[in-house]
């Protein structure tokens, strides 16, 4: 890395740019990016031709996980980019794919989405356990461990929360009771009459 990036990357994260601080701008982002991907799943869902079923309790207790964590990881965005700009970048995306896979969870449940938040909480739990215990091997505060707070053990309640919940529905025994939707086929739109996708059918998909 050339000193003139790491002068940038160290720079005060909370110093305004046009006026607005960094996370100002990376917030705005990350809704974007966010408004982007749900107005994509619901063409898909369109194109698909899927009409919603109510989610079953399983899928509602996983997406209210995630959105809890999405919505704390937001709310200290701003401390985190006056420590340190990549700080701030981290806890954005976390919060913005926490959010996304919510709306997605309930949208298209299958066992890839399910392995992909258990990977993802478990990325963001290890972060969390080094911050706490060595402290991040990098940045202005590399090897130096932060004070554990309310906010902090609550995310990390609800990913372990999120991530056994996820895991028990991937390996669970038996048939996967998780229909969400139903696609018209052929003989569907003949008879009035709809074709179940089941989650077992659209975990292979």
């Amino acid at each position: 890395m050339s000193s003139s990036t790491a002068a940038a990357l160290t720079a005060t994260p909370s110093a305004p740019v046009a006026g607005h601080p960094w996370w100002h701008f990376a917030i705005v982002a990350a809704a974007a990016v966010l408004t982007f991907a749900v107005i994509k799943a619901a063409e898909w869902w369109r194109h698909a031709d899927l009409r919603m079923r109510p989610p079953s309790l399983p899928l509602i207790a996983l997406a209210a996980l995630s959105l809890a964590c999405s919505v704390l990881h937001a709310w200290v965005c701003p401390e985190h980019f006056r420590e340190w700009v990549v700080y701030g970048v981290f806890f954005v995306c976390a919060s913005t794919l926490q959010a996304g896979w919510a709306v997605l969870i309930l949208a298209t449940p299958n066992a890839r989405l399910l392995f992909a938040g258990v990977a993802g909480n478990s990325a963001v739990v290890v972060t969390y356990m080094i911050s706490r215990t060595v402290g991040i091997p990098f940045g202005p505060d590399a090897f130096h461990p932060e004070s554990i707070n309310a906010l902090g053990v609550a995310a990390t309640a609800f990913e372990l929360a999120a991530e056994a919940l996820a895991a028990y529905l991937v390996i669970r025994p038996g048939p996967r009771p998780f229909a969400v939707a139903v696609r018209s086929s052929v003989v569907g739109r003949q008879t009035g009459k709809a074709t179940p996708v089941s989650f077992s059918d659209m975990s292979h998909s």
